[in-house]
């Protein structure tokens, strides 16, 4: 979810929103893992 969302002063626009209240452990795992090969791909 973009961050600049959350911002009220239309800031927030190189951020990103993690929600993770409602995953198992699993999941979370696998997302994280989803997130850092995407971050090694584009640095």
């Amino acid at each position: 979810m973009p961050g600049d969302l959350f911002f009220t002063d239309n800031s927030g626009f190189d951020t990103l929103r993690l929600g993770f209240s409602r995953l198992s452990f699993e999941d979370i795992e696998i997302g994280i893992k989803i997130i850092g090969e995407t971050i090694n791909e584009m640095f």
